[in-house]
């Protein structure tokens, strides 16, 4: 039969308490007992001085009689004390143990000292004498009334009696103390198992609850305090199963919301721990590892700006925001925004995460299109008023000079024309608004006609244009006029991109389940950092270039809508000073 556990604590403790009592009733009783019999001893020792003091007054010579030594030795043995005359000068005229050898002055020693003005000197000390513990009392001997001390007599006692007998006292003690501890320790363990004998199986059954068993039979009928907690243990074994199920259900329908976000959710404690994250988060953050929950979010994000955001919103108990990029390859733009949780005791904060990468792309794209366009739309507008107020101003008399005026305003505006077609183009691709006639066409027929009609402008660059197509047809699932624009766009691009003696290339294949339209030139190239952007409305790579060759800015933009309105792709090839290489995929038939 095991022991309660409490019932081991409780001996221990008063086995502890016991002893803590059992030694300071040692303590103070050898003190107090030290305390008497060094009293004692003290009264002895005086005792015998002035006996001995009386003895030497009354020989005929005081202390300078012969018989003092004599005298001293048979009292020292007679008795358990060491007896030491000494004269003024501190010579030692008699002693018990050496007689009257010369011992060294006395006149130091401490309680030789004490004596001259308290009349009686006391002290515990080493002896070098006789090489072990000493207690000393001196006295002042007077040869008669009135007069001044002409010496001193001292009793001394070995101090190890003392500690001896102080000694065996405390193992009686102690034996007394620890005799009545264990009998006192018995007893009480018999009357306290008997009385605890329950509580094991309620510690039993409270573990069982923490590992889920929540109906286990209690141990006690007993109609007492046992009792009345076993009918208490009872209904909350029921309390607990039911608010188990209700926290099992509302759990199922929190982690079946937080799963189901695309914001990322995090809540921390008051350490810094982490206490929630869905899935959404760990994506957001690549948490390394899968488990994160009671992990310290220091050891497993390291965001400088989510953190101070964190800390912000904990000192201030208010709401923070940050936002940062990941460092993952794929790098993420993150919006952060920590709340202080006012309702959690540990100063908890919750974190949500937003995903903001593609709107963040999506508005830098916004404001370079609106700065842009407006600059596009900017420069020919002002070469028109600039050529008009020109004329205005007396250059329309000039006749060699007014038609050229004219002449420019007319291209300004056509290019305006042409720039505000294509946004009408791209807005119509956008929104769907424009419907295309997706029809089975065949893209060689359509790369010769381009070919054909680009010619002349590739002529006058002096850039040699190339067809690379077989004669059979090579069918396409697209619209012939879309088809036909994407091509023109990037021959016309590839002419104003290539030096002269230079080369653009047009080739067709068939690759699985797509067509392949490639316009390979020996142009300038484009830079790595500019290629992804290349396909944006008005991004120029160089604007001074494109804009003298009278571009809209537009082509590349153009080319990829309506691939893309025609469920295909565009893909680029370039390096710098060697060429590039476009390639629109479309659906085979």
């Amino acid at each position: 039969m095991n022991t309660p556990r409490v019932l081991t604590r409780f001996l221990i403790g008063y086995l502890l308490l016991h002893l803590v009592a059992a030694t300071v009733f040692v303590s103070i009783s050898s003190r107090s007992t030290r305390y008497q019999m060094v009293k004692n001893t003290q009264d002895k020792m005086k005792s015998l001085a002035l006996m001995l003091q009386a003895h030497v007054q009354e020989l005929p010579a005081g202390l300078k009689n012969d018989s003092l030594v004599h005298h001293v030795l048979k009292l020292g043995q007679q008795t358990d004390f060491r007896y030491t005359v000494i004269d003024a000068d501190g010579n030692v005229l008699a002693d018990s143990e050496k007689g009257d050898q010369n011992i060294g002055s006395h006149l130091d020693r401490p309680e030789i000292i004490q004596s001259k003005t308290n009349q009686i000197g006391f002290s515990n000390r080493f002896s070098h004498t006789l090489q072990k513990p000493m207690m000393y009392l001196a006295i002042p001997h007077h040869n008669a009334d009135n007069e001044p001390a002409s010496g001193f007599i001292r009793v001394a006692v070995p101090s190890g009696m003392i500690n001896k007998s102080i000694h065996g006292l405390q193992r009686n003690l102690w034996t007394y103390a620890l005799l009545l501890g264990a009998l006192t320790t018995g007893l009480l363990t018999l009357l306290a198992f008997s009385a605890l004998r329950p509580l094991k199986g309620f510690a039993d059954a409270a573990r069982n609850i923490g590992h889920g068993t929540l109906q286990q039979a209690l141990p006690t009928n007993q109609r007492n305090e046992w009792g009345e907690l076993a009918d208490a243990f009872a209904q909350m074994q029921q309390e607990i199963a039911s608010r188990e199920g209700q926290l099992r259900e509302t759990n199922a329908r929190s982690d079946a919301m937080l799963s189901t976000m695309i914001e990322g959710v995090l809540a921390t404690d008051g350490q810094g721990r982490i206490s929630i994250a869905n899935r959404a988060a760990e994506r957001m953050l690549s948490f390394s590892t899968p488990d994160v929950v009671d992990r310290d979010l220091l050891d497993i994000v390291r965001y400088p700006e989510l953190h101070t955001a964190i800390e912000s919103a904990r000192a201030n108990k208010a709401t923070a925001k940050a936002e940062f990029e990941t460092l993952d390859p794929d790098r993420r733009r993150i919006k952060a925004r920590a709340t202080y949780l006012s309702s959690e005791p540990e100063q908890g904060v919750a974190i949500v995460l937003r995903d903001v990468t593609d709107l963040h792309a999506l508005e830098n794209m916004r404001r370079d299109f609106v700065a842009n366009v407006s600059h596009e739309l900017k420069t020919p507008l002002a070469s028109i008023k600039a050529y008009a107020e020109t004329l205005r101003l007396g250059a329309i008399d000039d006749k060699e000079k007014n038609i050229q005026f004219v002449t420019q305003i007319e291209t300004q505006a056509e290019l305006l024309n042409l720039q505000i077609q294509d946004l009408l183009e791209i807005a119509r691709v956008e929104s769907g608004s424009s419907a295309f006639n997706i029809a089975n066409i065949d893209i060689n027929q359509l790369c010769r006609q381009s070919v054909n009609d680009l010619r002349a402008q590739a002529t006058q660059r002096n850039v040699e244009l190339l067809l690379d197509v077989d004669d059979k047809p090579l069918i396409a699932k697209a619209e012939g006029n879309g088809v036909t624009t994407i091509i023109n766009n990037l021959i016309s691009n590839a002419i104003h991109y290539t030096p002269a003696d230079g080369r653009v290339e047009l080739r067709t294949r068939h690759n699985g389940e797509w067509v392949e339209i490639e316009v390979t030139d020996t142009g300038i190239g484009i830079s790595p950092e500019h290629q992804a952007r290349v396909f944006e409305r008005f991004y120029r790579v160089d604007k001074a270039r494109s804009r003298d060759e009278g571009g809209t800015g537009l082509g590349l933009a153009i080319v990829k809508h309506l691939t893309q309105a025609f469920n295909g792709q565009v893909e680029l090839e370039s390096q710098i000073g060697k060429g590039s290489t476009f390639r629109i995929l479309l659906p085979a038939k």
